[in-house]
C-alpha cells in the first residue's frame, strides 16, 4: 500500500511559523492521491487558522507507547482559543481528526474517523489521558463520529474528509450533517489552493 507521508516520524513535530502559508504550498494531488502531511499542515492552516494546530500525529502499531510530555511541549496550550486541532494518521494508511477543547472542564476530545470507526488507539488515548493528569484538567469527556462519511470502497478521501471534519469542529463544535458534503468537489477546492 501507498505510503501517506513523505516521512514517518514516531511523534509529533512542531509547527514552524511559515508552515502552512503561501510558501510552502503542496503539489496539486489526483482524484485518488492520498493527502502527506504537507498537504494536511496545509489545508488545517489554511482554514482553522483562528486554533491551536498541532502537527500530524503519526501513530503506528510499533512504535510503542506516545509520550505524553512530547505531544503536550508541541502544543501551543497557552494560546488564547483553548482548544487544539490535528489530523493523525493511524498505521501511515488513513487520516482521522482530533480536536481538544480544553478551554473548560470536562475537557472534550472528539475523534472522528471518516469510516465510522470509533476505537480510538490505546496509545492515542493513553497520551492524552496522560496529558489530562499533567495538567490537572480533571475529567474527560470522550466523542466519537459514528456515522461513515467515507465509501468501504474509497482508499483515498481520509485526507479531505478530515480537514473538511476539523474545519467543522472548530467553526461548530459538530460535524457536518451526511449528506452535506460533496467528497469530490471538496478535493477539487482543495486542489484550486495547491500548486
Amino acid at each position: 500500500m501507498e505510503s501517506v507521508s513523505e516521512e514517518s516520524p514516531s511523534l509529533i513535530v512542531p509547527l514552524s511559523e511559515d508552515e502552512g502559508r503561501a510558501e510552502a504550498k503542496p503539489k496539486k494531488t489526483g482524484s485518488r492521491e492520498w493527502y502527506t502531511d504537507q498537504h494536511m499542515v496545509w489545508l488545517l492552516k489554511h482554514y482553522c487558522d483562528d486554533i491551536d494546530i498541532c502537527a500530524p500525529i503519526h501513530d503506528e502499531a510499533n512504535q510503542g507507547e506516545l509520550n505524553a510530555q512530547s505531544l503536550w511541549e508541541n502544543i501551543d496550550h497557552e494560546g488564547a482559543s483553548g482548544k487544539m486541532i490535528a489530523a493523525v494518521n493511524l498505521g501511515n494508511t488513513h487520516w482521522v481528526a482530533l480536536y481538544i477543547d480544553y478551554s473548560r472542564k470536562p475537557v472534550s476530545v472528539y475523534y472522528a474517523d471518516p469510516f465510522g470507526n470509533t476505537k480510538i488507539s490505546t496509545r492515542l488515548k493513553t497520551a492524552i489521558e496522560n496529558i489530562a493528569r499533567i495538567k490537572v484538567w480533571g475529567g474527560i469527556t470522550w466523542r466519537n463520529n459514528t456515522t461513515r462519511y467515507q465509501a468501504a470502497m474509497d482508499g483515498h478521501n481520509c485526507g479531505p474528509w478530515t480537514v473538511v471534519f476539523l474545519k467543522s469542529l472548530t467553526e461548530n463544535g459538530s460535524l457536518p450533517r451526511l449528506g452535506d458534503i460533496n467528497i469530490v468537489n471538496t478535493r477539487a477546492a482543495h486542489n484550486q489552493l495547491f500548486v
